[in-house]
């Protein structure tokens, strides 16, 4: 398997943005409601009330910054930046309103712009841990990780309660293979925010991408526990189970997030439909391959060989516990047959059964002592169990055995990220 992802990282929203303060006169009373409409998402009426407050008062400059922010949560990102740009030409102080715009300038993807405006925020308030996370995260999506890191890291130092910079470090990390630093960094701020969507599927794509499909998948279960509303979680669930060939449980994921945006024509849900479609032609080949298998032990039910290849395929399918019976016969008609121990441990593997799965690879390995998977397998359960010596013991080897260099290229991901 290539750890090759369709989505480099999973997206991280992480750009936030300030409402402002107030006062007793008749301006300022619009400007309040106007504020407590905006933190009730209610921003036609905020805009509303932002209007009264800017008739009764052209000057105030927080009104323009504030309504900005309403056209901002909109979609309205030309009219929310005139709104910033006049109050900014009032009130050439306002880091709120640089930032802001700064926040219009990322969405509209003027990344240059945005950090520009930025520089200007981070000048005027230099002790703003939001100012250099935003800043960082606009460096991050033009690939200038050294920079986004730096502004991450400073947004740490002054506010190391915040869950956010991490988050989106450990995304650095993830889009470097820096697999480890990013399980580290999205741990840290899963441990701040335990609601922390973002950092779920960035550690569990880190998971993945080390071999450990056990707690990948817990964590992908908890993003969407989170977010069950959302089309996004179950995108990104399903691009997992579609790229570890569980296609009946892509096919539901991929279901559920069109369902939920049945009218969207976003290049996320166009990409959903296209993988739903591929997964339902893979996952009828194998019901295919399954009925084939059932005629051959219908006719021969000593032959181990279809139930090895039943086995696999109900593996790839996700049913586990049927892969494993299918093993299980497989073994006791033919006890030398060592790909149906490999098998079986890979099964045992997905199921978190490490001490079964381990007994499996072992019995593999003393069959044919040059079995490149059993010890790739084995590997990839002492690293999931945190027993890095031995996994990196059982990779080497497989790297000394592997003769395709796919095989090659999937170990050498792996012992990089553990030797890190």
């Amino acid at each position: 398997m290539k750890y090759a992802l369709p989505f480099a990282y999973a997206t991280v929203c992480s750009i936030i943005l300030l409402s402002a303060a107030c006062g007793d006169n008749p301006a300022e009373a619009h400007y309040n409601k106007g504020v407590a409409y905006e933190a009730a998402g209610e921003y036609r009426l905020a805009i509303q009330e932002y209007d009264k407050a800017i008739e009764l008062d052209p000057n105030f400059a927080d009104a323009y910054t504030s309504r900005g922010l309403a056209y901002d949560n909109l979609g309205e990102l030309h009219r929310a930046i005139e709104d910033y740009d006049k109050a900014i030409e009032l009130d050439s102080n306002s880091a709120r309103a640089y930032n802001n715009r700064g926040h219009s300038y990322y969405l509209l993807e003027e990344f240059r712009r945005a950090i520009a405006d930025y520089d200007e925020a981070i000048e005027l308030n230099p002790t703003s841990s939001l100012y250099y996370n935003n800043r960082g995260h606009a460096y991050h999506l033009l690939g200038e990780y050294n920079r986004a890191v730096e502004d991450y890291d400073k947004a740490i130092e002054l506010n190391p309660d915040w869950h956010w910079p991490y988050t989106n470090k450990g995304a650095i990390h993830l889009a470097l293979n820096e697999n480890l630093r990013a399980i580290e960094m999205s741990s840290l701020a899963i441990k701040r925010d335990p609601n922390q969507t973002a950092a779920y599927f960035n550690r569990g794509i880190a998971y993945e991408k080390l071999g450990d499909n056990f707690l990948a998948i817990v964590d992908f279960d908890r993003a969407v526990e989170l977010d069950p509303d959302s089309s996004s979680p179950y995108i990104r669930r399903g691009n997992f189970y579609y790229r570890v060939a569980e296609y009946g449980k892509a096919i539901k994921d991929y279901d559920k997030a069109i369902e939920l945006d049945p009218t969207s024509s976003s290049p996320r849900i166009a990409s959903a439909r296209y993988y739903r479609d591929r997964a339902d032609g893979y996952l009828f080949e194998t019901r295919k391959a399954i009925e084939n298998y059932d005629k051959a032990i219908w006719d021969d039910p000593s032959n181990a060989d279809a139930y090895n290849s039943r086995g696999h395929a109900y593996h790839q399918l996700g049913e586990y516990e049927k892969a494993i019976w299918d093993f299980d016969k497989a073994i006791e008609l033919s006890p030398d047959t060592v790909s149906a121990y490999r098998n079986r441990g890979n099964s045992y593997k997905e199921l978190g059964d490490f001490q079964r799965a381990i007994g499996d690879y072992d019995k593999a390995i003393e069959l044919v002592p040059t079995s490149f998977a059993a010890y790739f397998g084995r590997g990839l359960v002492f690293g999931g169990m945190g027993d890095h010596h031995r996994a990196i013991d059982d990779l080497n080897k497989a790297l000394t055995l592997a003769q395709h260099p796919t095989h090659r290229a999937d170990v050498e991901e792996v012992l990089s990220a553990l030797q890190q």
